[in-house]
């Protein structure tokens, strides 16, 4: 502790880093804290959607540091995009008591040519049509897990069509890979999305919709390689054996149903369904006079459900609203209802027998376990996993709220969520559970931060417990 106060006076010397303009135009990131809870679990707000930097083991210490160059001005003076641009930016992150752990959330290079991006290495995003500061967390890719390191080509902005720009779409493919995970080694990330958005002129209406489609895929496991029968997991232990020739079907699924598999090259498992874990979901948002926003996230694991609509009362649906008066006490509210409980099976409070009788068990697969990364689930964290990966409650009916505002130098944040939680269908349980947050941050002297969150939970899917969170922060542009 002694060294991570004495390394805080150090950068709260503002001469010590102007002294240091080796590179100039960079942001330069450092932040340290404390996490500590009064049981042996971490409350779920304070180390969920954290990009798997808070552990669930309260009673750390941790210090952060990062540095970054992100693009220079877009526009010419002329106001024309300018055609080439590059950033990269590093950040390493050190937990300390309890949990030990040295990760490395970013390090990644990006390069621009006119619209499109391209970057490798590891980066913080979310993905998805959603409230991108205050929600629980998007469908499938929320921030709740490290980031897994891909390469990605996409369109990070709205890309406008026609002289007034009323037609914009964003859209983006990666390839990443997941490394060692459980039973598996050595598989890979798949992930490609495209959202359309129509506006009017002023922008006072805005409608976006479009879908992402996420697989794990590929890899090797000693103990599927074991597993026989007339659907066998693997081929002699490889998930794939062929990586091109699954990756077709990987890339475009419909074709698996137009010109069928050579099951020479594929594992009877992924032969009759799909190659891989494949899911994803369709998002639909509609933003009102530029500070509402209504949207509704769906998700899907069988492509069956979005034909047939049998999971159609499953997603997040989601409200948001942001002030435009920079002044007031209120500045940003956003309520959701997240519900996946039917998946497919029931339907408005009926059995439906569909999909022949399988369902859409979130976040679950028989050959790569769980949607998770370094033991978190990469979705919304309303599902949870055991220690094992496999997942536990996956059937969950929430209500969240979350509000930010500001009271002179103040800003505050206040979260409160309630779930029933239903297990899965093959083995049910009935727990409620409730958490709650409230978070406050202070400007201090030397341009550092104070931020304080003490959090709550509730019933009995968690331990009741309560925590805190202190931890000052500094970002310098020089």
């Amino acid at each position: 502790m002694r060294y991570i106060f004495f390394l805080w006076i150090m950068l709260s010397c503002p001469t010590l880093l102007l002294a240091q303009k080796i590179l100039h135009g960079h942001t330069y990131a450092f932040r340290t804290g404390l996490l500590a809870a009064s049981k042996q679990s971490t409350p779920f707000f304070l180390h969920t959607n954290q990009f798997g930097l808070m552990p669930t083991q309260p009673g750390i210490a941790y210090l952060s540091a990062g540095i970054s160059k992100d693009y220079d001005s877009l526009l010419t003076l002329k106001r024309k995009l300018k055609p080439f641009n590059y950033g990269y930016g590093i950040n390493v992150h050190a937990n300390m008591g309890k949990t030990n752990q040295i990760l490395l959330p970013e390090a990644y290079l990006k390069l621009r040519f006119k619209h499109l991006e391209f970057y490798g290495g590891r980066r913080k995003e979310i993905q998805g049509l959603t409230d991108s500061t205050l929600s629980s967390g998007a469908y499938v890719w929320s921030g709740n897990a490290l980031p897994v390191p891909k390469l990605q080509i996409s369109t990070p902005n709205w890309v406008g069509w026609g002289p007034y720009k009323r037609l914009s779409y964003k859209a983006g493919l990666s390839h990443g890979w997941f490394g060692t995970q459980g039973i598996i080694e050595n598989y890979y990330l798949h992930q490609k999305w495209l959202y359309l958005k129509i506006s009017d002129k002023k922008q006072k209406l805005q409608l976006m919709g479009g879908i992402n489609h996420q697989t794990q895929w590929g890899g090797y496991s000693e103990e599927l390689k074991k597993v026989g029968g007339p659907f066998p997991p693997t081929l002699n232990g490889y998930l794939a054996p062929n990586p091109l020739y699954s990756y077709q079907f990987i890339l475009l699924p419909f074709l698996q149903k137009l010109i069928g598999i050579d099951p020479t090259k594929v594992p009877g498992f992924d032969g009759g369904l799909a190659i891989g874990n494949q899911l994803g979901s369709i998002d639909l948002s509609a933003i009102i006079n530029q500070n509402w926003q209504f949207y509704h996230q769906k998700p899907f694991d069988f492509a069956r459900s979005l034909v047939n609509f049998n999971n159609i009362e499953d997603g997040i649906y989601g409200i948001a609203w942001k002030s435009k008066q920079p002044k007031t006490i209120l500045q940003h509210v956003v309520g959701e209802f997240i519900y996946t409980k039917s998946q497919g099976l029931y339907r408005f409070g009926k059995y439906r027998m569909s999909n022949s009788g399988e369902y859409d068990d979130y976040f679950s697969h028989g050959q790569y376990q769980s949607w998770t990364y370094k033991n978190r689930i990469m979705g919304t964290p309303f599902i949870l996993t055991d220690d094992t990966r496999r997942v536990v409650n996956n059937r969950v009916k929430a209500f969240y709220i979350a509000i930010d505002g500001q009271y002179n130098s103040l800003n505050f944040m206040i979260k409160a969520l309630h779930s029933s939680n239903y297990g899965r269908y093959s083995s049910p349980v009935d727990v409620a559970s409730s958490s709650f947050l409230l978070a406050v941050q202070y400007p201090l002297p030397y341009q550092l931060n104070l931020s304080l969150q003490i959090s709550q939970d509730i019933g009995g899917l968690f331990k009741n417990a309560t925590g805190f969170h202190i931890s000052f922060t500094k970002s310098l542009i020089l």
